[in-house]
């Protein structure tokens, strides 16, 4: 009962973010513009993943094919805003490279009908590398508060659900279902609040 209710809050604080972005679309910068395609994306496949579900239809093929669609996105994402040329490259670089390794995990390890473990980890792995450089880049630009600038509530965002998550999977044989359920979908509502917040901001810049 409170795993589905807090699921069901999940699902409904997706629309949050794309619906205060679209307001502040004309103020988006590069970074939270790719970042707000990424994030409307997600929201069509979180409905679309309930929908099956509810349909008692296996939703991990729709998950699978999601992977590396998140880590373009959001890779992309995150080389608008790292600290220097070298760390941009990589992210970008990193994308094809990432896509490619994916489709052998697929061909090779995987069973697109379960969930994809291995790339999900190594999705993890590199974003919360690049979201680290690029928390390092603003802590060192000094430009303005942290508190009042939008690409740290992003770069959080995605920082605490793959570092939150990652550490969930490591406890994963140790946690009953309904607490993994709880825990995981709460880290994902609170990066939902952070980036609907990254772009409640830009009205203040």
């Amino acid at each position: 009962m409170i795993a589905n209710l807090i699921v069901n809050i999940s699902a409904v604080l997706s629309i949050a973010p794309v619906i205060v972005g679209a307001q502040k679309y004309r103020y988006h910068t590069k970074g939270l513009r790719i970042l707000f395609y990424f994030l409307t994306l997600s929201m069509l496949f979180s409905i679309a993943g309930i929908v099956l579900l509810n349909f008692k239809i296996n939703n991990m093929l729709l998950y699978n094919v999601f992977t590396p669609i998140e880590y373009s996105f959001l890779s992309y994402t995150l080389s608008f805003w790292q600290p220097n040329r070298l760390l941009r490259k990589m992210s970008v670089i990193s994308i094809p490279i990432f896509i490619i390794l994916i489709l052998l995990l697929k061909i090779q390890f995987e069973d697109i009908s379960q969930f994809d473990y291995i790339s999900t980890t190594l999705e993890a792995l590199l974003l919360i590398c690049f979201s680290i450089s690029a928390l390092y880049g603003l802590l060192i630009s000094k430009k303005v508060s942290l508190w009042k600038e939008p690409s740290f509530f992003a770069i959080f965002a995605i920082l605490f659900y793959f570092a939150g998550n990652s550490m969930l999977f490591s406890y994963s044989s140790i946690i009953t279902p309904f607490l993994w359920v709880s825990i995981h979908t709460s880290v994902g509502i609170i990066s939902k609040i952070s980036y609907t917040w990254s772009y409640y901001c830009l009205k203040n810049k």
